[in-house]
């Protein structure tokens, strides 16, 4: 659990840029939303780490997902509009990992614990 731990506080701290405002969201939890089904045609287990109706998306097809230790997904959501999230694969457990919105693409480090994105411009919808 602390290796786990400090891997995402990794994360979060490659993501600051600029400081933090004091309504910042970085950080926030949601709850695993974690399912496994079993298919019942060929006995797999099927692993489910969203399954709200939030909306994600993949970073980009050719583009990295994973963590550098292979436990957390980055992707986009619209549980936080217009901000990225981590997903533990064990756990379901769920991490805001940016704040103010980004432009472009995410870029996870193959190496290191560490997210690189370029902020919005101040003033910005971070929806936008």
């Amino acid at each position: 659990m602390k290796q786990q731990f400090s891997g995402i506080a990794s994360i979060l701290l490659g993501c600051f840029i600029l400081p933090l405002s004091l309504q910042a969201q970085i950080g926030s939890r949601f709850p695993s939303e974690r399912k496994v089904v079993r298919d019942p045609i060929t006995g797999v287990d099927l692993v489910f780490l969203t399954s709200s109706t939030a909306g994600e998306r993949k970073i980009y097809p050719t583009h990295n997902q994973w963590t550098s230790d292979g436990q957390w997904v980055i992707f986009h959501s619209q549980r936080a509009p217009g901000e990225a999230m981590a997903v533990h694969e064990a756990t379901g457990e769920m991490v805001q990992v940016t704040e103010g919105g980004f432009s472009g693409m995410l870029s996870v480090a193959r190496k290191s614990m560490k997210l690189y994105y370029m902020r919005k411009p101040r003033g910005q919808n971070a929806a936008t």
